[in-house]
């Protein structure tokens, strides 16, 4: 089972603070959002150098149950990690997290499993020594991992980019109109202000975060 933690999105210090959009929409439409866990989100101001496990529990706040029920493939930088405790995530890192992969690719893909050494040629291999530091890591998230953990982090708040958020505002824009409330750096905006195309355009960033409510209106 999935045990939501502190999810560290943004080092709120930071001169350039992202604008953060919060939708408030019935708990059954939150699944609409996971297509920003799958095309991926950015977790930043966190300590690099460490493990990847150490990663996945401290900054995205997976239990270790859940990390080792749940998450059976993992990709950094695009190759497949057997070893999450000796794989390590540097600035700009990106990680990719899945249940298992269907077929005789998912079967190789998997961390770890007896298949592992049919891709010894491109699993994942540390080289050099990482220094630590604070950093910005690329996460995406599949399958189950991202139905189990997804609400918990979209309902904390994730960082997206501006292209990918307007995209996604062009192409929801039922989703939106159902919104019970949106508001944009705490101040309640209209859903027909999201159709301005250049809303976002001079961001790299837009921490967007989801309330999600039952047909009582009663807030979770």
């Amino acid at each position: 089972m999935y045990v939501g933690g502190d999810v560290i999105v943004e080092k709120r210090e930071s001169a350039d603070v992202s604008p953060h959009l919060k939708l408030e929409l019935e708990a059954g439409h939150i699944s609409a959002l996971f297509w920003f866990l799958q095309s991926g989100f950015v977790v930043t101001g966190v300590e690099v150098g460490c493990s990847v496990r150490t990663f996945i529990a401290a900054q995205l706040g997976m239990s270790q149950e859940f990390i080792h029920d749940c998450i059976s493939t993992t990709f950094l930088d695009g190759k497949p990690v057997d070893d999450l405790d000796a794989a390590v995530v540097r600035d700009g890192s990106r990680l990719a997290l899945s249940s298992a992969l269907p077929g005789l690719v998912g079967a190789t893909m998997r961390s770890g499993g007896v298949l592992a050494s049919l891709r010894s040629s491109i699993t994942y291999k540390e080289t050099g020594i990482c220094t630590g530091g604070s950093g910005t890591i690329h996460v995406k998230l599949f399958n189950m991992v991202m139905e189990e953990a997804g609400p918990d982090l979209l309902r904390t708040g994730i960082l997206v980019s501006g292209s990918d958020l307007e995209t996604f505002l062009q192409k929801n824009t039922e989703l939106i109109e159902t919104c019970r409330n949106i508001s944009l750096d705490n101040q309640s905006i209209d859903f027909r202000s999201l159709a301005n195309p250049q809303l976002f355009a001079d961001r790299a960033f837009v921490r967007l975060s989801v309330k999600t409510v039952s047909h009582s209106n009663k807030g979770s």
